[in-house]
This record gives C-alpha cells, structure tokens and sequence, in this order.
C-alpha cells in the first residue's frame, strides 16, 4: 500500500501534467480546430481525440484515485477539509468532461460546427482553472512541508 505522502506526491504529479497540458490545449489547440479544411475535419477531429484520451487519460485517472485517497487518508500535515476542496475540483473537472466536453468533442468530430467550437474553448477554461487553482494549492502545501521538515529528512541522515 503506497504512504499518505506517497499518494500525494503521485497526486501533484498527475495535477501538474494536467495543468500543462490543460494550458496548452486551451491556448494552442483547440483554438486552431477553426482552421482546419472541411474536406480534413472529421479524420482529424477522430484522430485528435484519440490522441487527447492517450495523453490525459492515465493522469486523469491517477489523479482522481489519489484524490480520492487523500479524502480518505490524508497525510498528517494535510487538512481533511483541503483534500475534500482539492477532490471537489476533481469532480468539477470530470464532470465537465464527460457532461459538457465530449459530448461537443462528438459533435465537433461528426462535423465543424462553430457553436459547439466556441462553447468547447470558453468552458474548458472552467477545466484549466480548476487544474491550475489544484496545482496551485497543492505546490504551495507541498512548499509548506518541505519548509518545515528537518534538513536531515531532506538530504538524508549525516554519515
């Protein structure tokens, strides 16, 4: 069984890459689905979600089981009520994944449609936001800790 702090520290990986890769599909991607040809779309709205569930699948369910643990079994130095407002965010981004965002994805890949575009790109901000307000929180308790741990947990007992 992986340690409280084991868990967490999976848990900030898999929120970091999220956060980056939640950054960079907001501001690059899915912006640029606007100027792909029609006689192109549809192979490459198939091919671009199949490539999208690769790269965020693995960490999104990492993130969600550790989140979950943290509920559960938190690390002495993390308070109950963060890791539930921690795991709540979890849920708002799942939630608009499977509610909101592949449903329009599905739209999209059938054919370009500019509304379902613009409301893919104005609420996955909502996604970008919560990654980034997770990352955010969880760096700075993971600062608090490594602040207040004796040296010698840090660098390894003196020889």
């Amino acid at each position: 069984m992986l340690s409280p702090v084991m868990v967490f520290a999976v848990n900030l990986g898999a929120t970091l890459a999220l956060t980056g890769v939640s950054w960079f599909v907001q501001l690059v991607h899915y912006p640029l689905f606007a100027q792909v040809a029609e006689p192109g779309w549809s192979g490459y709205a198939a091919e671009q979600e199949r490539r999208l569930a690769l790269a965020v699948g693995g960490p999104m369910l990492l993130e969600l089981v550790t989140a979950a643990l943290l509920v559960v079994a938190p690390p002495v130095w993390l308070p109950r009520a963060m890791a539930v407002a921690l795991a709540v965010l979890v849920g708002v981004v799942w939630l608009l994944t499977w509610r909101l965002e592949r449903p329009l994805r599905t739209r999209l890949a059938a054919r370009f449609d500019r509304f379902a575009h613009r409301t893919l790109v104005l609420s996955h901000w909502v996604r970008v936001l919560a990654w980034w307000t997770r990352s955010s929180f969880l760096l700075l308790i993971a600062s608090q800790v490594l602040t207040a741990a004796p040296t010698h947990a840090l660098v390894g007992a003196p020889r």
